[in-house]
């Protein structure tokens, strides 16, 4: 251990005190967190408004000055700060384990919490027959690292708190252009671009009606197949496949299994039928692949429709035009002629081909921002790494005391 750096249990009470249950008397009504209000480490809802009287047996957990809260059960990542306005608040459920820091960084507690190691560690402990959750006892086993000095610790903990700030940042910004694609998608679907690249409107152009509202005049609506594609599904030839990876829609990993595929090489649609993969939608464009029989593709687009076009508009009213009507058996399901009927409004296809493209940029701006989440995320677990499980100590402590002096 490298000097100045403590090593010790989140049961040592010289640094730590493990809450128990029990909640101050209050007058009038609270706000009662449970942990299904919380996702990661934010406060997504609030379960319900509670009296002392009146409130859940769970609502049983008092929030305290310097505390910090985990969901206990396995596989759940769930963390609450305590800062005043909780405490004012709130009332916490029993399916949280709060701890109150002494002498140790609430924030820097907060950020081990969040930690790969700390989580790990947890669901190994966890016990339970049907929901599997660790207990006070075992939570006071689990070794946490960090430096003696609080400024060092608060310091790390600022760090750690910079990039979740980042990373929150640019979720609000996929949020917000996902919102925008989709407005844009619905006037794109109904109103089109004119021949200048403008969205029309019924006070600059003609529109009419049709059996998916008002639609430009120029467009025609009719159903998807056979007038904009193909559609089949997998037959019943008989073949030996290793099907890890080759059919998105079927889960079963690393195993060999006979099933029934098609396979097909060229542009096309494809869609599950049942189960899971029911409006998982993919676009494949020369690419060669083999489908299960459950599978449905469009393929052989018409000469006068852009498969990227049917693709966007096949994927945003799959649910509205589909699988609402989808029959219900033991999972949901999708019969071909529920496809083959579906009504698709028709540009003409240089038309398509712009709303098409208008789509595909926003989608790559999308996913560029979705690849600068993932790596903020592997920088902020790469960060955790050093600060938190005691790697390169040496090099983040000098790092540390030069940031704090």
């Amino acid at each position: 251990m490298v000097e100045g750096w403590i090593k010790t249990e989140l049961g040592d009470k010289k640094y730590f005190d493990i809450l128990g249950s029990g909640i101050q008397f209050f007058e009038n009504e609270k706000d009662y967190l449970s942990t299904s209000s919380v996702i990661d480490d934010k406060i997504d809802h609030v379960e319900q408004r509670i009296t002392f009287i009146k409130r859940p047996s769970r609502a049983n957990m008092q929030p305290i000055k310097n505390s910090v809260w985990f969901a206990k059960m396995k596989e759940t990542l769930k963390v609450i700060l305590i800062d005043d306005k909780i405490i004012k608040n709130n009332i916490l459920s029993t399916g949280f384990c709060g701890i109150k820091c002494i002498d140790v960084s609430p924030e820097l507690l907060k950020q081990f919490f969040m930690s790969k190691k700390f989580n790990s560690k947890k669901d190994l402990l966890s016990e339970g027959s049907t929901q599997k959750a660790i207990n006070n006892t075992k939570t006071a086993t689990i070794e946490i690292t960090f430096p003696e000095s609080l400024p060092e610790q608060q310091k790390i903990a600022d760090i750690l708190t910079k990039v979740d700030e980042t990373i929150e940042a640019t979720e609000k910004i996929i949020v917000k252009d996902e919102r925008i694609k989709k407005g844009l998608m619905q006037d794109l679907f109904s109103k089109g671009i004119d021949e200048k690249g403008n969205l029309r409107s019924e006070e600059t152009h003609e529109f009419k009606d049709s059996e998916l509202g008002r639609i430009p005049k120029e467009w025609d609506v009719e159903t998807l197949s056979p007038n904009f594609a193909k559609i089949t599904t997998g037959n019943k030839d008989t073949q030996d496949r290793n099907n890890d990876g080759l059919y998105p829609f079927f889960v079963r990993s690393n195993t060999i299994e006979r099933i029934n595929s098609y396979s097909y090489d060229g542009e096309a649609i494809l869609t599950s039928g049942d189960g899971v993969g029911v409006g998982k939608i993919y676009h494949y464009v020369n690419c060669k692949f083999d489908f299960h029989q459950r599978v449905y593709m469009l393929y052989n687009f018409k000469k006068d429709i852009s498969g990227k076009y049917l693709f966007y508009y096949f994927r945003e009213n799959f649910y509205n035009e589909i699988a609402k009507d989808s029959a219900k058996t033991t999972v949901d399901s999708v019969r071909l002629h529920m496809i083959a009927d579906m009504k698709i409004p028709k540009p003409k296809l240089q038309e398509q081909e712009k709303i098409a493209s208008i789509l595909s940029s926003i989608d790559s701006k999308i996913q560029k921002e979705k690849q600068e989440l993932n790596k903020l995320k592997s920088i902020k677990e790469g960060l955790m790494q050093d600060l938190l499980t005691g790697n390169k100590q040496k090099e983040v402590t000098c790092m540390i005391k030069e940031a704090v002096v």
